[in-house]
């Protein structure tokens, strides 16, 4: 992982760790509780949404992010896909083989 990568990841995660403590604060601010006998009500209030989420710029970074998130997934994914292909292809050609086998026996018999 280069320098950038790093620097990417790190404002990546400053963000999410912003937007959560935001999040929860907003959470606490607007829960409220009502008391009935033995009963307790717990209702949420979700605020308005204001603007865009994220900047142009943050939105670049998370783009950036989760196209190396997804090349990395597909990389390892090949990697360990490759033995089994291989197994695969050497599997047919020999459900080939003795197909071919079985076909000539067939017509030496009937």
């Amino acid at each position: 992982m280069t320098r950038e990568d790093r620097a990417l990841l790190e404002d990546a995660f400053a963000l999410d760790d912003r937007l959560r403590a935001e999040r929860q604060a907003e959470e606490q601010s607007t829960f409220c509780t009502k008391e009935a006998t033995d009963l307790r009500y717990r209702t949420y209030v979700p605020p308005e949404p204001e603007g865009e989420i994220f900047t142009e710029a943050q939105g670049e970074v998370l783009s950036r992010m989760v196209a190396l998130i997804r090349d990395d997934a597909a990389d390892r994914l090949d990697r360990v896909l490759a033995p089994l292909k291989l197994e695969i292809a050497e599997l047919k050609g020999r459900v080939q083989t003795l197909t071919a086998l079985l076909d000539k026996q067939r017509k030496r018999d009937g």
